[in-house]
């Protein structure tokens, strides 16, 4: 996933993906989330969900209940191209219009000779 480099800057460690992956008894969700599914409320991360583009909405409303709380903090997500020609912004932007919460989109496009 597009994830880990994100969460190894804010202090996971390898060692903690490595539990994580094995679902070991060190592993912070016990074993209780699929392999690669990190998470950790000491650096802010929440798990990576299956389905595509379903970060997309628990997004907006990760950064509705920051305004809602008065943190002066953002909510980022990541998700590709499959997400993208999943899920189009017209089924979540009633949401992000009702809670009033700005959105900023960057896509990057990466394209590799194979």
């Amino acid at each position: 996933y597009r994830e880990p480099g994100v969460l190894l800057w804010r202090g996971f460690t390898l060692q903690q993906i490595a539990h994580q992956c094995f679902g070991n008894t060190n592993d912070l969700g016990k074993g209780r989330q699929m392999p690669i599914h990190y998470g950790s409320n000491k650096h802010n991360y929440f798990t990576v969900s299956s389905p595509i583009a379903t970060q997309l909405p628990q997004a907006v409303g990760a950064a509705y209940s920051l305004k809602m709380d008065g943190k002066n903090a953002c909510a980022v997500t990541f998700c590709g191209d499959g997400a993208t020609s999943e899920v189009c912004d017209d089924e979540y932007e009633p949401t992000i219009s009702l809670k009033k919460v700005i959105i900023e989109e960057h896509i990057t496009m990466v394209i590799a000779d194979i």
